[in-house]
């Protein structure tokens, strides 16, 4: 990862591949970081400084593989993968705050290129666990390092699709709330991502309304369906609903502190309401209520190098957004409290643009709160694609997905 893990980690300035709060997690690498090799000789031994004096670190020999996604078909990027002595601590099962802290300088660690493809340094010999992981999916495999090279198998290097306390692998724990319009399940399936707990839409507000419940949850997807307010247009929720559940201050109040907890909210297309109504001013929508709108496509122009990059390695480089009906107008600087007493300014990230009459919308965007992240897109995440091969824009839901549930270098902690 660029010149050197040395050198890239001390641009970080941190020492080394960061990792979570006891979870090991991989922190930001700018993005020339994934686009070269691991470092070799004399420059990795320069990363094991914090050894034992007596400790032979010298190379022993170059592993590779290739990361992929729970289906084990498409490639991850940015994946994390180490060897070490230990094996990491479990993260936790419920909702928590995954702040990056550094992995030890003597452990062999590099971050998958745009295409899934790792070399690790390997240093020590005998057993050891090789560390997979990529947000709060991780796979953990217990190796015999010899001198030598050595291609590691698929079956190595693919994420998990469940938890096996036996032997370390994990998965995030989702709640997905199925509606009529965006499956967003079917294509958690053809990723190989677990539905987790999958409620009819009928129960949300039930679910919304009760902390209690969230707090198990890492991962909550609010796919479009019913609308969240009431505007005056053809997909209004019905009057039984009030104002469409986006409105009610319960909602908003769990919503945000499940958020600043850790906790990562997914929102597509109509449920733009959930994100208009609680984090008011971080994003400018239209309709800014209700749902009167007209469907469209588009063309996308992505504004996040490493997510274009990673669907170019997958040959897709001309991909339309299908299935949006929400416009985002832009998204605006917001004044959030630092942690500290004091004030810091935040601007939602754009990942993706449309274009809409010779306009650039956002269609893909994220942001933090606190210890956690929102993430909305204008378009249906499940589209109308060929039955069995995803959509380049499900791809791209992977692909975010997965960076936004990774941990956050300097996050504020609720107290």
């Amino acid at each position: 990862l660029g010149p050197s893990l040395l050198v890239l980690a001390l641009a970080l300035g941190v020492g080394s591949v960061a990792a979570c709060s006891g979870t090991l997690r991989a922190a930001v690498f700018d993005d020339a970081g994934l686009e070269s090799g691991a470092p070799t000789g004399q420059e990795a031994g320069a990363l094991f400084e914090d050894a034992a004096p007596e400790e032979d670190l010298s190379p022993k020999g170059t592993w590779t593989g290739t990361v992929f996604t729970p289906a084990g078909e498409i490639p991850v990027a940015g994946a994390l993968v180490y060897l070490s002595p230990k094996r990491p601590a479990p993260m936790p099962q419920g909702n928590f705050c995954d702040t990056c802290v550094p992995l030890e300088k003597s452990i062999p660690q590099t971050l998958t290129k745009a295409d899934g493809t790792f070399e690790l340094l390997a240093n020590r010999l005998g057993k050891q666990v090789l560390v997979v992981q990529k947000g709060q999916f991780r796979r953990v495999v217990e190796v015999d390092v010899t001198a030598g090279d050595r291609r590691l198998s698929r079956g190595d290097t693919t994420l998990p699709r469940q938890n096996d306390a036996a032997k370390g692998d994990q998965v995030p724990s989702i709640l997905v709330v199925d509606t009529a319009y965006d499956d967003i399940e079917e294509t958690l399936d053809g990723l190989g991502i677990p539905r987790g707990t999958v409620i009819a839409q009928s129960t949300r507000l039930a679910e919304l309304r009760d902390p209690s419940r969230l707090d198990k949850y890492q991962i909550i997807f609010l796919p479009c369906g019913e609308c969240g307010t009431r505007g005056g247009g053809t997909f209004d929720p019905p009057a039984s609903h009030g104002d469409g559940h986006a409105t009610d201050p319960v909602v908003q109040a769990n919503l945000k502190a499940w958020v600043q907890k850790g906790g990562k909210l997914y929102v597509t297309d109509f449920a733009y309401s959930f994100v208009n109504e609680t984090w008011k001013d971080y994003v400018r929508f239209s309709p800014n209520k209700g749902c009167d709108t007209e469907d469209y496509d588009t063309p996308a122009t992505f504004a996040d190098p490493g997510l274009e990059a990673w669907l170019a390695a997958q040959g897709d480089r001309d991909v339309t957004f299908e299935n949006a009906w929400v416009k985002v107008e832009g998204v605006n600087e917001v004044t959030v409290p630092d942690g500290a007493g004091g004030t810091k300014k935040i601007v939602p990230k754009v990942w993706a643009y449309g274009n809409d009459n010779g306009r650039n919308r956002p269609m893909t965007l994220s942001f933090e709160d606190a210890c956690g992240r929102v993430l909305y897109s204008a378009y249906h995440t499940e589209g109308t694609g060929t039955l069995g091969k995803l959509l380049p824009q499900e791809k791209a839901l992977m692909y975010v997905l997965f960076e936004v549930s990774t941990c956050l270098v300097d996050p504020v902690i609720p107290r």
